[in-house]
């Protein structure tokens, strides 16, 4: 079985098909899309990760600043071939996280980040959530030890991060945690379907923003809530920076508004 077939092959969507009226248009867009998980670049991942055994009974431990994932006695990854998996998998971005008796100091400290917007996170039981830019899945998984949603959709594009859910899932494999190679620009496929979105680190590298807020909108309820961050400039006035080129160094800045912009 190549890698999109496996994709394609968790259905999971299928339960959601009545409050989905554009799912057939959903679903065409994955098949597309999981083409590309069959391109030679992946296959630097998918070695590593086919050496894995599946943990039997693995669990999940909230409880410190990195992710843990754990197995019981004697029934965890042989250590060289998870540091070798682990490895295929840098640049590691969100995290921390750690597997077994391994340590990811991931390069951006999102805990951190957690402990701000945790306190305006509303109830979550049997709540629809979206974490879009998903990227590992370090917000999902901090959002699921909160209580009991009914569903935490991941989307993210950049086909690399459907290697680290197939990673978490050979230890953790919770029905509540989905991901998908999709992104902000599907959301309209899915109106009215969350009722929680969590939009961080992803509207300034966008080159329509207000596209992008208005496709935010037709996905929320009624009612629901979106927790967007940003990065931005100082100053009162409603006003944007489009840097010419790079900003602090970085490529792919289209957009730094002012709060109140």
């Amino acid at each position: 079985m190549n890698t999109s077939e496996e994709y394609l092959q968790r259905n999971w969507l299928d339960d959601y098909i009545e409050f989905l009226p554009r799912y057939k248009e959903i679903v065409e867009e994955k098949k597309r899309l999981a083409e590309k998980l069959d391109l030679p670049s992946v296959e630097k991942f998918k070695a590593p990760l086919a050496a894995l055994n599946k943990t039997p009974q693995g669990t999940l431990d909230f409880s410190g600043k990195s992710l843990h994932f754990l197995a019981p006695p004697g029934q965890g990854n042989d250590p060289e071939k998870l540091q070798a998996a682990l490895e295929s998998l840098i640049p590691w971005r969100k995290g921390p996280f750690q597997y077994q008796d391994t340590l990811i100091d991931t390069e951006w400290k999102s805990n951190r980040k957690w402990d701000r917007i945790a306190p305006y996170i509303p109830d979550l039981k049997y709540k629809r959530i979206c974490d879009i830019g998903c990227n590992n899945g370090y917000y999902m998984y901090r959002l699921l030890s909160l209580g009991d949603p009914e569903l935490i959709w991941g989307l993210d594009p950049m086909i690399r991060y459907y290697f680290y859910f197939k990673l978490n899932r050979l230890y953790f494999d919770s029905p509540k945690i989905q991901y998908d190679i999709l992104g902000v620009d599907h959301l309209d496929l899915m109106p009215n379907f969350f009722d929680l979105v969590l939009f961080m680190g992803v509207i300034y590298h966008r080159r329509n923003p207000i596209e992008c807020l208005q496709k935010l909108a037709i996905s929320i309820k009624p009612g629901g809530t979106l927790i967007m961050e940003s990065s931005g400039i100082p100053g009162e006035d409603p006003l944007c920076l489009i840097p010419e080129e790079r900003y602090l160094k970085a490529p792919g800045y289209w957009f730094l508004p002012t709060a109140s912009a």
